[in-house]
C-alpha cells in the first residue's frame, strides 16, 4: 500500500471535490462527506464503467452520470438498488492540513 499526497483541507469544501490521476493512471475524486470527513473512490462506475467521477455527489452519495446508480462514499455500497456491484472506495487521512489517499498497487 502506498500514501499518496492528494491535497490540503483547503483545497476544497462541500461544494467542491478533487479529481485527480493516480500515477499508475486511475481516475480518483476526494470529496467532503456532510460530516466534514474526506472521501475517496475510484473512477469507473462498477455498473457499465461510467466516469463516476463526474458524477453528482449528494449528502454521502455519488450518482452516476449515465444510469444514476448511487453508491455511498464511505463504504461503496448501492444505496437505493439490490445489486451486488460495490464501487471501489479508499482510505483517506489528514495531517496537519494535508489530504492523503491510501492505494493499493
Amino acid at each position: 500500500m502506498e500514501r499518496i499526497e492528494v491535497g490540503t483541507v483547503g483545497d476544497l469544501d462541500e461544494k467542491s471535490v478533487l479529481r485527480l490521476s493516480l500515477p499508475d493512471g486511475r481516475a480518483v475524486t476526494v470529496a467532503v462527506l456532510a460530516d466534514g470527513e474526506y472521501a475517496a473512490f475510484e473512477g469507473l462506475c462498477p455498473h457499465k464503467g461510467a466516469p463516476i467521477t463526474e458524477g453528482r455527489i449528494c449528502e454521502d452519495v455519488v450518482i452516476c452520470p449515465w444510469h444514476a446508480f448511487r453508491f455511498d462514499l464511505r463504504s461503496g455500497e448501492p444505496v437505493g438498488t439490490p445489486s451486488i456491484m460495490k464501487l471501489s472506495v479508499l482510505p483517506v487521512t489528514v495531517e496537519s492540513d494535508r489530504i492523503f489517499v491510501t492505494i493499493t498497487k
